[in-house]
């Protein structure tokens, strides 16, 4: 098996850490994603990321 290259998941969030931090990309696992999206806009969720930038 090769890997040609790795997936990436990633989300968008706005007001990101509660500092007015809008339209911050963080890389996320697969089952973090899913649950991000399902969250409606406005509306808060928790995870620990990746790494920030996508």
């Amino acid at each position: 098996m090769q890997v040609v290259r790795a997936e990436r998941w990633c989300v968008e969030l706005d007001d990101a850490g509660g500092k007015r931090h809008d339209d911050v990309w963080f890389r996320v696992d697969a089952q973090t994603y899913a649950q991000a999206l399902n969250v409606n806009e406005g509306k808060k969720i928790t995870f620990t990321p990746h790494a920030e930038g996508c």
